[in-house]
């Protein structure tokens, strides 16, 4: 069996880094795809509010949910994160 060396103290140092990088990476794709959701969410209200579509069933739900991500499309960023009167 072979032995391995230790790992220097830059080595370890750029392992380090490499792995901060990728947290924040993930963290940021994590977050990403949280805003989606909401903004989502925020637009499915929207829609039952606006009573265009009625909601009776499952497919109906869906309908909602089709509409909403069609309206929300591919944004990165909820703009309405912070305001103070947004799921209403």
């Amino acid at each position: 069996m072979k032995k391995k060396k230790p790992l220097t103290k830059t080595q370890h140092m750029e392992n380090a880094v490499e792995t901060l990088e990728s947290q924040k990476e993930e963290l940021s794709d994590s977050m990403d795809s949280s805003d989606h959701g909401t903004m989502v969410q925020r637009e499915m209200m929207k829609i039952r509010k606006e009573g265009k579509m009625i909601e009776n069933c499952v497919t109906d739900t869906h309908k909602i949910i089709y509409e909403a991500e069609k309206r929300v499309g591919k944004k990165k960023k909820d703009t309405e994160k912070y305001t103070k009167d947004k799921w209403q």
